[in-house]
């Protein structure tokens, strides 16, 4: 179940809540984006939680929408998934939004791929480990052409947060936790997103 502060608990009450910020034209295609999720994420969980994955992309792209990213990255927001379950075809299925979305995808793809890149935990030496974060953090901000790619991924990180109490391993529990103090919260305070910065260390 989403969160009541969200205003929705489904497809169609998400898209009535969207409706007070966004032109017709809009809502449509965030429809459209819904549809062609809707085919992957159906009965699919976003990892490592039990939370229904199309749920966890609406409330994301709900808070996007909070922060006046524009429908664009809205859109991406939905669709972040869609390279995990046809990474070889995602962008054809969006040749019908604008050319934006895709490259937003792409981004939030590609500083997912790198984040699995750094492992923590496995670094002894603190010297060592303030480097490795420094070099994730670099390389997360000089990759993307776009900064709503590192806001939509924080954003992301924050919901993450939020439910990551449902997961089962206390091992994944303690890594993410961990890439969350040590990238995420800087990345965000580097932004001058403090208000994420601050959720997300709490949490």
């Amino acid at each position: 179940m989403v969160t009541i502060k969200h205003g929705f608990h489904d497809i169609s009450s998400w898209l009535e809540v969207q409706k007070n910020n966004f032109t017709l034209e809009e809502i449509e295609q965030f429809k459209k984006a819904i549809d062609i999720a809707n085919v992957y994420y159906k009965d699919q969980k976003f990892y490592p939680t039990d939370i229904d994955l199309m749920m966890h992309a609406l409330t994301c792209a709900s808070v996007v929408a909070d922060l006046n990213l524009y429908s664009d990255a809205v859109i991406a927001t939905i669709l972040f998934s869609l390279p995990r379950f046809c990474p070889d075809e995602w962008k054809s299925k969006l040749i019908d939004f604008d050319p934006k979305v895709i490259e937003l995808v792409d981004g939030v793809d590609k500083v997912i791929q790198i984040r699995k890149l750094g492992t923590l935990t496995n670094v002894s030496d603190e010297e060592e480990k303030r480097e490795q974060i420094e070099v994730i953090r670099k390389m997360l901000l000089a990759m993307v052409s776009d900064i709503r790619v590192v806001l939509i991924v924080l954003v992301g990180r924050g919901e993450l947060m939020l439910n990551l109490k449902s997961c089962k391993d206390p091992e994944m529990v303690q890594k993410i936790a961990l890439e969350t103090v040590e990238i995420f919260a800087p990345l965000a305070n580097r932004l001058g997103l403090w208000q994420i910065k601050w959720e997300v260390e709490d949490l």
